[in-house]
């Protein structure tokens, strides 16, 4: 099941409001948020791309991140974001991290 980018933590408020929201909705990508699309990726016995989440990088930095969930309760896979198109973007570009790949029930993605 695959949603769409910026769903779980929303994009619709203005500029000038939008970095306090992220910096209140992110979290590192072992935090509660991902745990829970994990187990809920592994109780349904899906595949779950759940939409971007607002990663906390190590140094506080935001990271517009797409994740891709096993029914194993695993992540095989994790982008973020290396251009962003919102001039005023919060979230910082990612850098020198290659694109990923993972092997599903379905073949490769």
């Amino acid at each position: 099941m695959v949603f769409p980018e910026l769903h779980l933590f929303g994009d619709s408020n203005p500029d000038l409001q939008r970095t306090e929201v992220l910096q209140d909705s992110a979290e590192p990508l072992d935090g509660p948020r991902v745990k829970e699309l994990r187990q809920l990726a592994a109780d349904l016995g899906i595949w779950l791309v759940p939409g971007s989440v607002c990663e906390r990088g190590p140094e506080g930095q935001l990271f517009n991140t797409q994740l891709v969930l096993s029914p194993e309760a695993s992540s095989p896979a994790t982008t973020a974001r290396s251009s962003l198109g919102a001039p005023l973007s919060p979230t910082t570009p990612a850098t020198g991290s290659p694109p990923s790949t993972w092997k599903g029930s379905a073949g490769w993605a």
